[in-house]
């Protein structure tokens, strides 16, 4: 596999990642939101935003049917849209942003916005929405979104060849004590540390997460990697 085909297929991987856990997101989101539908405006206002922010889900889902029906990854469908509908896609996120600027909702509109630029190739575009959000005070309940903001953004840099700058992205994610993808922060970090031929300290990350993460399925991908990149 050639370095182009092999980036493809990370920034593919992540898209499918970040789908899988913005829905979960999303719908917890909606749920505490529901939950405190009595407690005070704000939270009726978190219903609201994600209620606006399901549109855009909708037009994924249609995505995904679209991909079942050809056998192709849902990311893929939606990177064949027409113009209209991809406008369509993006003005629904961006309404969410811009309605509800200091929600929950928005936040997880700038993370698909991130992924949506990310894979049509707009990597500039995909880091200024990962910024955006790593800008953010977020409450601990919500270190989801810098968890992946980190990760989509250190994929945004290594997709430009940046390779110290996502080297330096994944480093910062790691040091983040209330970051919930910390597996994942480790796992960029290690794969832009081979890309650097810094093999030794690549092996030295996928080691940390053999020690801190015992028993789980990111101890057996570390494994994996450390005798496929025979380290």
């Amino acid at each position: 596999m050639n370095d182009h085909a092999s980036l493809e297929h990370r920034v593919q991987k992540l898209v499918s990642v970040l789908r899988i856990v913005l829905i979960v997101v999303v719908v917890g989101g909606l749920l505490w939101g529901g939950n405190a539908w009595y407690k005070n405006r704000q939270h009726t206002q978190e219903t609201k935003a994600y209620s606006l922010l399901f549109e855009a889900e909708r037009l994924e889902q249609l995505g995904a049917q679209e991909a079942q029906a050809l056998k192709q990854e849902a990311f893929i469908a939606m990177k064949n849209w027409s113009p209209e509908r991809k406008k369509e896609y993006e003005d629904k996120l961006l309404k969410v942003i811009a309605t509800f600027p200091t929600s929950s909702a928005a936040l997880a509109a700038n993370l698909r916005m991130g992924r949506w630029k990310l894979n049509n190739g707009q990597h500039s575009e995909a880091i200024a929405f990962y910024e955006k959000i790593l800008s953010e005070n977020v409450k601990k309940d919500w270190m989801v979104y810098h968890g992946l903001a980190y990760e989509g953004l250190g994929v945004a840099y290594e997709a430009q060849n940046k390779f110290q700058e996502a080297a330096d992205i994944f480093s910062k994610a790691l040091k983040v004590n209330d970051n919930p993808l910390k597996p994942l922060a480790y796992l960029g970090h290690a794969r832009v540390l081979l890309q650097m031929g810094k093999t030794a300290e690549a092996k030295a990350q996928y080691e940390q997460i053999v020690k801190e993460f015992s028993g789980t399925q990111y101890e057996k991908k570390a494994k994996s990697l450390i005798g496929i990149n025979k380290l």
